[in-house]
């Protein structure tokens, strides 16, 4: 038995003007699920929510069925949660959504489906639309479902290829606002993504996908006292190796946001405010520096200013690559030596 400490979402459109949280401390077994751990706070004071359907939530930064388990959540997010519907924008009681944008964006495709087509994508496809992060800078997103009913559609009848595309690639609401789901739903499917990967080139659209590198233990010979230090996509080994080397390690929820790299090109603007979200997060949370996997140092350091003009803040976040960390943390020192003498923005370390 382990035990969690829980903060349990609450807002009534009629009557609250900003949403609250209840607190609860639940034991839990190898066995409980998220769905029991609302049943039993449910028990204690009823809240609105659906319950003939297994709901989909979010939980801290994290967005799943309810029928996840716990135990092995816990693995992923620690004993603190916070639990909220999967879109408090557009919470009506507690849990019970409006999900009519959701459901606008599929009757795009009514000529195409037929009933029971129709009723799956609105069953077992409103997570994927309201994970997107995209629906906090453009609410008028298309969504990563509608992406899938694209493919889905195309790939059974690729006839219809222009008329589809025509719909998923508008300009202002279309394809290159995608941003993965990757590290937002638990569990995401890889032939999801895969499915949109094919669309980008159906629609020839560039589509670079996120790689995330993971770092080994190793022995720290340079420390980091006194640091606070950010991560953009961290692992639990990158959590700990961060500690081990002195500094403390700043959560940033909006660490897992991808920054839509596939549409750098297409949609710059919309990449470098994603980027800049997480970094004015950084910012104002006291990070002393950013650490990012190699591949995105051209655009968290390399394109800094271009963010800057983006979020319209002056940010100057010194950022790090983990190849970097790793060999300060072995004892290198000396831009040169680092590579640190190429960064746009200054790294002060030694």
């Amino acid at each position: 038995m382990i035990k969690l400490y829980i903060e349990l979402f609450h807002f009534d459109k009629n009557t609250d003007y900003l949403p609250y949280y209840k607190k609860y401390t639940l034991k839990v077994n190898e066995q409980t699920t998220v769905n029991d751990l609302l049943e039993e706070m449910y028990a204690k004071e009823s809240f609105g929510i659906d319950k003939s359907k297994t709901i989909n939530v979010k939980i801290n930064h994290l967005y799943t069925n309810a029928n996840a388990n716990v135990y092995e959540l816990v693995e992923l997010l620690g004993k603190d949660w916070k639990i909220e519907p999967i879109s408090t924008y557009r919470a009506v009681k507690d849990f019970i959504i409006d999900n009519s944008d959701f459901i606008s964006k599929i009757r795009l495709f009514k000529p195409y489906l037929n009933y029971s087509q129709k009723q799956n994508y609105v069953d077992n496809y409103e997570l994927f639309y309201y994970a997107s992060n995209t629906l906090n800078f453009n609410r008028d997103y298309i969504g990563d479902h509608a992406l899938y009913i694209a493919y889905d559609l195309i790939k059974e009848n690729p006839s219809l290829k222009n008329e589809i595309l025509n719909i998923v690639c508008d300009t202002n609401s279309g394809i290159s606002y995608h941003t993965s789901l990757e590290n937002r739903v638990y569990k995401y499917c890889e032939d999801k993504e895969h499915k949109i990967k094919e669309l980008f080139a159906t629609a020839k659209v560039e589509y670079k996908a996120p790689k995330y590198l993971d770092m080994d233990d190793m022995n720290i010979f340079q420390k980091f006292d006194n640091f606070n230090i950010a991560v953009y996509m961290p692992t639990l080994a990158t959590k700990e190796l961060i500690k081990k080397s002195g500094a403390k390690y700043i959560d940033i929820s909006t660490a897992y946001n991808d920054i839509a790299v596939c549409s750098l090109k297409t949609n710059p603007k919309f990449s470098f405010k994603l980027a800049g979200e997480f970094l004015l997060d950084a910012k104002d949370n006291n990070a002393d520096l950013v650490i990012v996997d190699d591949e995105f140092l051209a655009i968290f350091d390399g394109m800094q200013h271009e963010i800057e003009n983006a979020v319209g803040r002056e940010i100057k976040m010194p950022i790090l690559t983990k190849t970097e960390f790793k060999k300060i943390l072995d004892g290198n020192k000396g831009d040169k030596v680092l590579g640190l003498d190429k960064h746009k923005v200054v790294v002060g370390l030694f």
